[in-house]
């Protein structure tokens, strides 16, 4: 019969392992394991937020870092019960999607004959992928630097003039291709017999876990 005396074995100063790890995989259509969640106890008075990107200390999971602790629950006597949340970086992965996309002009130059294809825009099948990145803080400046040194931009299309004064990049682009544009009609229409792809949407950023931000752009078969 009880006491009512609640009774301690462990130093709860300091945060104690107290669940197995558990690993899921997360991302759909990717059967690896990238999250891992355990619970703790420690008291409430000694406790201190983790900070994140910080590695699991188990030799096994090492490529894990912390991107969260939530779920806390009193057990009483001043102590307290949380979840850990570690997540490893994932590799690289696609997804399916629908785009609708304006696909360039084209305008060939022969002396027998002269070629015009105006810009169209059509609805195609085109691929999301999707990467990952790991920002050393959650500041500002971390996030800018982590994005424009991952920035993928979409397939352009110029007249590569010159000027006197400087133009943004806009001013010299063109809506359809020929010999003298970047990349000429002669280049575009090798890829389209290829069957090469282009970017049609540009880098999108977006956080996945903790400090792990994901990057994604979606490419589709030249035509």
């Amino acid at each position: 019969m009880s006491n009512g005396a609640i009774y301690e074995d462990g130093d709860y100063t300091v945060a104690l392992r107290v669940s197995l790890p558990v690993l899921s995989a997360p991302i759909p259509g990717v059967n690896t394991q990238y999250i891992l969640t355990e619970d703790w106890c420690q008291y409430e008075a000694n406790y201190a937020p983790l900070a994140l990107n910080t590695a699991h200390t188990d030799s096994a999971y090492t490529d894990f870092i912390l991107v969260s602790e939530n779920n806390f629950r009193d057990l009483g006597n001043g102590v307290v019960r949380g979840t850990r949340k570690y997540a490893k970086i994932p590799s690289t992965h696609t997804e399916p999607v629908q785009v609708s996309y304006q696909f360039i002009g084209l305008v060939t130059f022969d002396p027998l004959q002269t070629v015009i294809r105006p810009p169209f825009t059509r609805a195609v099948p085109g691929v999301k992928v999707c990467d990952y990145f790991l920002a050393g803080t959650n500041t500002q400046s971390a996030m800018q630097t982590l994005q424009t040194s991952n920035y993928v931009s979409e397939q352009r299309y110029f007249w590569p003039r010159t000027f006197a004064f400087p133009l943004p990049f806009e001013a010299m682009a063109v809506t359809s291709i020929w010999e003298a544009t970047v990349p000429t009609a002669a280049t575009y229409g090798t890829l389209v017999t290829n069957g090469g792809t282009i970017v049609a949407y540009p880098s999108q950023f977006e956080r996945w876990e903790g400090n792990i931000i994901r990057r994604e752009y979606i490419s589709v078969v030249a035509q």
